[in-house]
């Protein structure tokens, strides 16, 4: 048996068979579908079937839905690989203003694929093609999986170089061979002419230089174009928040006929202000609270050109505050090097001053990856009224390495993805001595790391997990080298810097729910393992701690910026001593 065809969907509808009723289906009077029921049928089952009828029992009867619902059937065969089932015949019963419906179905043979034939394949070989296929000879005929081929052979010629190549399927044929039913069939390429990107063009920026965006785009000479190129430059610059909206490069030829491609950018607000005021009670009856607050101010496109600088505000209590400068040098000799310069000086009520410069260098490997170098150098100076008695006057150099891994889908209310940071540092420590001690110099060695995981658990939900690790390690400890924790910022319903310790563990969990895009309801919880080493001659006391917070929150996208308002709670806490923390982030 040869049953040949000029088509793919000639073939299809050469085996659809054209339904008649007998004529006074038509001709009766309206009535209501008692039961359907379809027999004949050993791969699928009825309830399968029947599953996409529009006719329904209890629904008024129509022949004509009802040959809707058949050719529906029949298609059903057909892009499952049974390309003769067909439908035998349809008996009616009327009873009591009830039509009952028996539908009489004939598989068939599911059709095999025999032969796979590329025509016109001279650029790329068999042995690239047909890997790109989901199936193979043997396969059933399955007409979805098969035009998905075409794609595939498209999406090849594409990453190729191709982006002019077409492909369709053509010269189905079916013949029997050893009771089976088999189908050969040819995927027809035209490949068009081969074309490399020469050059990127950009629209709508105002602001911004164009060679910024060329350089974040990071398109080299005789790249070719694919979906998945222009997906990925779309993404690399909606990384750089400095535009509201990107659209997709587009492909084009120039005038001189070379490949290039054209995105399209609005300009946005790259300046940002975050800003958290938060209300501590106080633990005493009978007096008063006081407020904390945080500045930050980042001006992220200076003069256009993707340069950056911070300045940074922090009150914890009523005698501790911190400021922090920091400036960012992208693209240092137009290499994908970055090189950042911070100062932080930090007032610890009447106890001392920390003061850290900080040198920095990161290299971008690729989107999602990349690895650096920091230089610090850290003096604590202590007051002069506690000097002698409490810390000693020290400087500290050390030098590191840190990895960076970001696969989020957006850094500002990211939907899934991960964020991966880590530093490791060794350095050496000088102290004064502290009473009759002697001065000393210590080996030191500091470990940060930050892992955030993000998932979409349903549509609209979103559980955000993150865990931070703070460790530093020397021979002699004092107070101005431990870490702080709590607050809005870390472990939720406790006073900022309320825990000091050289070892520092801490999670947050959170679960949203989503109400725009940068809105969303939350509830939390945290909890934190804080080391203290002993050390008497510092006067610290060594001591380990387990705290937990939780709470409730709102994050809103209004005309003023991001506004966020969180209640948490610590052990112990009532309404009445929450901590309730207020952040407006903005940007202009």
């Amino acid at each position: 048996m040869n049953n040949g065809s000029t088509g793919f969907f000639f073939c299809a509808l050469h085996l659809t068979v054209v339904l008649c009723f007998v004529p006074h289906l038509g001709a009766q009077e309206i009535t209501t579908v008692g039961t359907v029921d379809v027999r004949g049928v050993s791969v699928f089952s009825p309830n399968e079937l029947l599953a996409g009828f529009g006719t329904k029992p209890g629904d008024p009867f129509s022949a004509e839905r009802l040959n809707t619902d058949l050719d529906r059937l029949i298609a059903k065969f057909r892009n499952e690989g049974y390309l003769f089932g067909r439908v035998d015949s349809v008996s009616t019963q009327t009873l009591a203003g009830k039509t009952n419906l028996i539908v009489y179905v004939d598989e068939g043979k599911q059709a095999l694929i025999d032969t796979i034939v590329f025509e016109g394949d001279s650029a790329l070989t068999d042995g690239v093609l047909r890997p790109s296929l989901m199936f193979k000879e043997g396969s059933p005929f399955v007409q979805s999986e098969i035009e998905a081929g075409a794609g595939a052979i498209l999406r090849k010629y594409e990453e190729a170089g191709f982006p002019f190549a077409a492909v369709s399927v053509s010269d189905v044929e079916l013949h029997s061979n050893a009771g089976k039913e088999l189908a050969r069939f040819v995927y027809k390429i035209t490949e068009g002419r081969h074309v490399s990107l020469k050059e990127l063009r950009v629209e709508g920026n105002t602001t911004t230089r164009a060679s910024v965006v060329t350089r974040e785009a990071r398109l080299r000479v005789d790249d070719v174009y694919s979906d998945e190129l222009s997906s990925k430059i779309r993404r690399r610059l909606e990384r750089l928040q400095l535009f509201s909206s990107v659209t997709a490069p587009e492909f084009f030829l120039n005038e001189k006929g070379e490949g290039a491609l054209l995105v399209k950018v609005t300009e946005g607000n790259p300046n940002r202000f975050d800003g958290i005021v938060g209300y501590v009670p106080s633990p005493k009856q009978g007096e008063s609270g006081y407020v904390t607050g945080l500045v930050d101010l980042q001006f992220r496109n200076l003069f256009g050109t993707g340069r950056r600088f911070s300045a940074r505000w922090n009150r914890e209590t009523q005698s501790t505050q911190e400021i922090a400068l920091e400036y960012y040098e992208p693209w240092i000799a137009s290499y994908p090097l970055n090189g950042d310069i911070g100062f932080v000086q930090r007032i610890q009520d009447s106890t001392y001053v920390r003061r850290t410069f900080t040198l920095a260098v990161d290299l971008s490997l690729n989107d999602q990856l990349s690895v650096g170098g920091v230089f610090s150098r850290t003096n604590v100076i202590p007051s002069e009224s506690f000097g002698r008695s409490i810390l000693a006057e020290s400087q500290e150099t050390s030098a590191g390495v840190s990895v960076k891994y970001d696969t989020r889908s957006d850094p500002v209310t990211p939907i899934s993805g991960l964020f991966y940071s880590s530093e490791y540092d060794i350095g050496s420590k000088s102290a004064s001595s502290i009473s009759s001690s002697p001065s000393s110099r210590n080996s030191t060695q500091r470990i940060l790391m930050e892992l955030a995981y993000y998932v979409e658990t349903f549509t609209g939900q979103v559980a955000a997990a993150d865990l931070h690790i703070q460790d530093y390690r020397s021979g002699f400890i004092e107070l101005g080298d431990l870490f702080r924790l709590g607050g809005a910022n870390s472990l939720r319903g406790y006073r900022e810097g309320q825990f000091l310790g050289s070892r520092l563990v801490w999670t947050n969990v959170e679960y949203r729910f989503m109400v725009s895009r940068r809105s969303f309801l939350f509830g939390f919880t945290d909890a934190a393992y804080i080391v203290t080493p002993g050390q008497p001659l510092a006067g610290l006391r060594g001591s380990e701690l387990t705290k937990a917070g939780y709470g409730v929150g709102i994050r809103l996208d209004t005309s003023l910026g991001l506004i966020g308002v969180s209640i948490g709670f610590g052990e112990g806490d009532t309404f009445s001593t929450a901590k309730l923390h207020l952040r407006l982030v903005n940007a202009f």
